[in-house]
């Protein structure tokens, strides 16, 4: 920081300070009260202050207590001509923006963040600077949030928000915070299952990995076939219910495709799956016939190790599982695409698994029958999923699956368009 010269026209009086490192100065519009002023040359800017006081030496004392602390924050990195949240945000969503067009989220996805962080300008206030915030200064924004009556889910998914715009404030350098801290919330009950997708999110999901793996976004053949793989992962279980290590251990000679005709309209690809009793978790065989076949066919015409003794799911260079790190890798990519806080909710692939039996129960398919298909018992069927069950089916009878009478009624299939 360096100081200024006086200007005669309008200063009365003018006094340096700390060597002239900064000024205090009664000008013809102060009335007589002390103003503070030094240059800031990090920033290339003035700091201008009034010191509330008449009397020269107090003046002094306050003067040199603004000038330590204008140098103590920059010392520590932080900025002293802040940008005000309602700039951060507007920068931000142009960041984010430019995602949308490179497919690492959608533009839903964009709408989504702009309403989130809508609301944490509503609670906070657009002019606020980010100087002026603290570590808790979102403490109360649950409070602040029920009071809209919003949902306890939708309140992590705004957090998750806010905090992603803060972390990306302070990795540019316009905050000094790397986070916010909010109040502890609710442990989520059973009827409130965090590990179970909403129909609105595995819908977004599904329409998010259709960008997210096309040729588009994916310039590198490799990482494209791979997102496809991924894909088709993410659809099979849902579909099949397979645990995840069933599924990775799952052979082609574990798998058969048969068309079904409901009538001359309407037909659909089944899969006939045997999960061995090595794979499965109670060391019990069974074979079961689900909707999905469609999506082993293309992944089978991807893939170039088709034998009976090759996994379904194999690495692009060699007849082995597909990388374990890799496959978590991109779900990393897909729930921040679909901005969803997967970590705080649990959601994981096991979660496909959550959703893809509530949705069959859902749907009117017998806990018995859902028991045989999933290999677990009716008991833990009835015990984990009667609760979550009732939520669901409430999401689900306003959602496209009402109609019972309708072949795709509880079904997890991708949408076309």
């Amino acid at each position: 920081m360096s100081s200024i010269e006086n200007n005669d026209r309008w200063t009365m009086n003018h006094h340096e300070i700390l060597d002239g490192a900064a000024h205090i100065l009664q000008t013809k519009a102060s009335n007589g009260v002390w103003q503070f002023r030094c240059y800031v040359s990090e920033e290339g800017k003035y700091v201008r202050k009034s010191l509330r006081t008449r009397d020269k030496g107090a003046a002094i004392l306050r003067a040199r207590d603004e000038y330590l602390q204008i140098h103590s924050d920059i010392k520590s990195g932080r900025k002293i001509f802040s940008m005000t949240l309602r700039e951060l945000v507007n920068a931000y969503l142009e960041h984010r923006e430019k995602h949308v067009e490179k497919g690492v989220i959608t533009a839903g996805r964009l709408r989504t963040i702009d309403s989130q962080l809508r609301h944490f300008l509503r609670y906070k206030g657009a002019p606020t600077k980010l100087s002026e915030l603290e570590r808790k200064s979102a403490f109360e924004y649950r409070d602040f949030r029920i009071k809209d009556e919003a949902q306890d889910i939708t309140i992590r998914n705004e957090q998750s928000t806010i905090n992603a715009l803060i972390r990306w404030a302070f990795e540019n350098g316009h905050c000094s915070l790397p986070k916010l801290e909010f109040d502890v919330m609710p442990r989520i009950t059973e009827a409130g299952r965090r590990d179970v997708f909403t129909p609105d999110e595995y819908d977004a999901l599904t329409r998010f990995m259709r960008s997210w793996s096309s040729k588009k976004h994916n310039p590198d053949e490799r990482v494209r076939l791979e997102k496809l793989l991924v894909r088709d992962f993410v659809l099979i279980l849902s579909n099949t219910f397979m645990r995840i290590g069933e599924a990775r251990q799952l052979k082609w000679g574990d798998v058969r495709v048969e068309d079904h005709e409901y009538d001359a309209e309407r037909r659909t690809a089944l899969a006939h799956i045997g999960v061995r009793a090595v794979t499965s978790k109670n060391r019990k065989r069974r074979d079961i016939i689900t909707r999905g076949g469609q999506y082993f066919r293309r992944l089978k015409e991807r893939t170039p190790y088709r034998s009976n003794d090759d996994f379904v799911f194999s690495s692009l260079d060699a007849s082995e599982q597909f990388d374990k790190t890799k496959l978590y890798r991109y779900w990393e990519e897909l729930m921040v695409g679909i901005g969803v806080d997967h970590k705080s909710r649990k959601l994981s692939f096991y979660s496909l698994r959550h959703f893809g039996i509530t949705m069959r129960l859902a749907a009117g398919v017998t806990v018995w029958n859902m028991s045989k298909i999933a290999g677990t018992g009716v008991a833990f069927i009835e015990n984990h999923y009667g609760h979550a069950m009732d939520e669901m089916m409430k999401s689900a009878a306003l959602q496209q699956y009402e109609d019972a009478k309708n072949p795709d009624f509880g079904l997890l299939l991708e949408k076309e368009g």
